[in-house]
């Protein structure tokens, strides 16, 4: 079965990111992609 981040995770990886620096960025991500749809 293949996951939505899936994807994400093999590029990630193949890049040699960790998983937890991944996920920070996505997070850092939505939140700046959250902040902005705010302010509009």
């Amino acid at each position: 079965m293949r996951r939505a981040g899936a994807s994400k995770m093999t590029i990630a990886k193949a890049l040699g990111v960790s998983e937890p620096t991944l996920r920070r960025a996505y997070a850092d991500e939505l939140f700046s992609k959250r902040k902005g749809t705010e302010s509009e």
